[in-house]
Order: C-alpha cells, then sequence, then structure tokens
C-alpha cells in the first residue's frame, strides 16, 4: 500500500509515493493531528481532544485507540504524553514508539501548539 507523502508543516501534499515505514509513520501522525470530526470523509476518524484536554488519562486513550487502527502496527512498545502549559497556551508532547514489521519506529507529535 502507498500514500501520498504530506508536509504537516506547510500543510501541503507532495508530489511523491510512500510506502511500509514511511507510511505508517505518516498515518500515525496523521490520526494524532486530525480532531474527530475533522475529517468530511468519515466524521468518526480522530482523536476527540475536545472532550480529552481535561483528562490526559483519556486523551492517552483515544490517541492510543487511533495509533492501533493504523495498518501495519503490530504493537505500541512505549507510550509517553507530557502535558506542557504556560500562561497563554496549553499543548501535549507526544512520543511513541511501535512495532512494524519486526522494526521499531519511534513517532515524536506536539498538539495543540
Amino acid at each position: 500500500m502507498k500514500d501520498l507523502k504530506l508536509d504537516f508543516i506547510n500543510k501541503k501534499v507532495i508530489n511523491e509515493l510512500i510506502d511500509k515505514k514511511d507510511r505508517v509513520i505518516q498515518q500515525i501522525r496523521l490520526a494524532i493531528n486530525v480532531w474527530i470530526g475533522d475529517w468530511f470523509l468519515d466524521e468518526t476518524f480522530g482523536v476527540d481532544y475536545d472532550n480529552s484536554w481535561g483528562s490526559q488519562e483519556l486523551m492517552e486513550l483515544y490517541i492510543k485507540q487511533q495509533i492501533k487502527q493504523v495498518s501495519g502496527v503490530n504493537k505500541i512498545e512505549s507510550f509517553t504524553i507530557q502535558k506542557i502549559s504556560n500562561d497563554t497556551e496549553q499543548y501535549f508532547k507526544i512520543d511513541t514508539t511501535i512495532k512494524f514489521e519486526g522494526e521499531v519506529l519511534e513517532i515524536s507529535e506536539i498538539i495543540g501548539a
């Protein structure tokens, strides 16, 4: 299976196909970054951030559910979520390690910044 490569920083599609571990990493990043209801083709896809900002445990549950649904993810090896806040903003740093086809992949994302 192949996907178009996405540029998450500039929010655009790159005219390049990716597969295997690059596809899985991108799909996990996408799953973590989509808020439930934002994907017009499937309004059940995404993380329910609106109802989980107050509970780190609930947010962790929603994010892990999305990661496990990515095709090719065999196991979540490790998962940490760190709440970072100051006077004006709050965001979360997510670090996860998954197993894909016997290989360990590390993904790090910042949500809500």
